[in-house]
């Protein structure tokens, strides 16, 4: 049983409102709907969604609280300079922080959020700062995973005929929403284009090994094929820890390189990045485009900081990675006993 009749409940939109709003009506909870997302831009993007809410809760006479705070300048200072998803978490934190506040000051004995219905959020991180503040205020934080009605929710929200946005709010997630449309435009001004290990490249690939044998090299790589029985057997052990491409030359349809991006899953927005290429193809310039996809990669995965390998013979990848911001961390002796690999740490503009 709850001790509290009514909930204040941040809403971060319309569509994600419907289902949360019905699911607490259902346990006898009157919410009291409040406005207040300064993350969202642009300022159209931002007066849409806050209309759209605004109809929803007066057809549905639903108590509402506005409060209008739109600021770019005020949301970058704030985040700065965590512009990958540690700025989600302090998006959330802003956020939550603003509604128990409220809470407290109007005298709610409870407070909860529209957020936890989506999957496209950081469900744990928000669940963690809505207790964290319960705890810091003694507001109750109401908790409750809504996602399963997400879908629900949005269908509804189109049959209502109301907007429904494409991204999260910021303007940071309005650029990964657009990140693999972005990095292909940029392979188009490259040699080189990025591509996923399939059956077609067998040969090449093998050839790609022999070479590195032939010339004493080592192949920096986890993910290295003689480890397995066959090439197919290879191509399935890749998992998705790992964004495993192929490097190819658009010119010829030739293999350059193997590059690979692994996300660390003890450290929180960090990764790794090794590569090679083909020691007939190096020194032509082809390291300083896949280090700069590969940055771009990084945005994606939202990746703030990255360790890269790489031979201390290849002076081009040195360079590029030098030029980029990466700081030398160590060198470090491989099995071949003349060759050394270099690692370098490299944050993620």
């Amino acid at each position: 049983m709850n001790d509290f009749k009514k909930i204040l409940l941040h809403t971060c939109c319309a569509p994600c409102s419907i289902k949360c709003i019905e699911k607490l009506k259902e346990d006898n909870i009157i919410p009291v709907v409040f406005w207040y997302n300064p993350n969202i831009q642009p300022f159209k993007e931002y007066e849409i969604r806050k209309k759209t809410l605004l109809t929803y809760v007066q057809n549905n006479k639903i108590e509402y609280i506005n409060r209008d705070e739109y600021s770019l300048k005020e949301f970058i200072s704030e985040i700065y300079p965590h512009f990958g998803r540690e700025r989600c978490e302090i998006c959330y934190r802003k956020r939550l922080s603003e509604t128990v506040k409220l809470a407290l000051e109007r005298g709610y004995k409870a407070f909860s959020t529209t957020l936890l219905i989506s999957p496209y959020q950081n469900h744990d991180s928000i669940k963690k700062i809505g207790y964290e503040l319960e705890k810091k205020y003694g507001i109750k934080f109401f908790y409750r995973d809504f996602r399963q009605y997400f879908y629900e929710g949005q269908n509804k929200a189109r049959e209502m005929d109301f907007y429904i946005q494409k991204y999260c709010g910021c303007i940071f997630s309005e650029e990964e929403r657009y990140m693999s449309q972005i990095i292909k435009n940029r392979e188009k001004q490259f040699s080189i284009k990025l591509l996923r290990p399939s059956t077609m490249f067998k040969n090449q690939i093998i050839y790609y090994i022999n070479s590195f044998l032939k010339a004493g090299k080592t192949i920096i790589s986890s993910q290295k094929l003689d480890d397995f029985k066959n090439y197919e057997e290879w191509i399935k052990s890749l998992d998705n820890k790992t964004a495993f491409y192929l490097v190819i030359r658009k010119s010829d349809n030739k293999l350059l390189g193997i590059v690979e991006l692994e996300m660390n899953s003890s450290e929180k927005f960090t990764g790794s990045i090794e590569y090679n290429v083909l020691p007939e193809e190096e020194e032509k310039g082809y390291e300083k485009e896949i280090l700069k996809l590969m940055i771009l990669k990084c945005r994606k995965y939202k990746i703030e900081k990255v360790s890269l390998l790489c031979d201390k013979s290849s002076k081009d990848f040195i360079n590029a990675v030098i030029l980029n911001g990466g700081i030398l961390k160590r060198e470090i002796q491989s099995d071949s006993k003349s060759r050394a690999v270099l690692e370098f740490i490299m944050y993620i503009k």
